[in-house]
């Protein structure tokens, strides 16, 4: 098998990976959405403590999926 045969069955492995990674980060997504919509920071009849409490743990959560973000781009 010639070295161009061989780097395009390792393509498509690769490129099967990143898709089902992409799909989900999408799901992964959506559901950090709707948790922060329901129990987020802005949630009523929250004290400000809790409030913060709260926009910290998403900011870490977020960050996290920034993470993702980014490296899905760089590709």
């Amino acid at each position: 098998m010639a070295a161009s045969e061989k780097l395009s069955v390792l393509q498509g492995g690769f490129k099967k990976g990143l898709m089902d990674s992409v799909k989900e980060f999408v799901g992964d997504a959506k559901e950090f959405r709707k948790d922060f919509v329901e129990n987020g920071p802005m949630v009523q009849g929250l004290v400000p403590m809790d409030a913060a409490e709260r926009l910290n743990k998403y900011k870490r959560m977020f960050s996290d999926l920034e993470r993702k973000w980014d490296s899905y781009v760089e590709v």
